[in-house]
């Protein structure tokens, strides 16, 4: 199944990394208050996400627990952003 969402210009946007790795950023996200200044619930961001990227991110709650549970890395996916960036910027 695809998880994708086509712009004005009929390109598509499909999510290929891990359901996991969408909840984790989402859920930063929203403790960064990134959406509607921090007025909105979780719950309604993934349902936003979900339907844009034509996704099911399923019990997202339980996602997130277990990214509280992570034993190294709690934060690996945003780790990665955060190295991929660096490194793309670096002079």
């Amino acid at each position: 199944m695809r998880h994708c969402f086509v712009t004005r210009q009929n390109t598509v946007l499909t999510w290929t990394a891990s359901k996991s790795s969408l909840v984790e950023l989402l859920y930063a996200l929203h403790l960064s208050k990134s959406f509607n200044g921090g007025n909105i619930e979780f719950g309604e961001i993934v349902k936003a996400v979900e339907s844009v990227l034509k996704i099911d991110l399923g019990n997202f709650y339980k996602t997130v627990s277990e990214i509280k549970s992570r034993k190294i890395t709690k934060t690996k996916f945003l780790q990665l952003l955060s190295d991929n960036l660096i490194n793309e910027i670096k002079d």
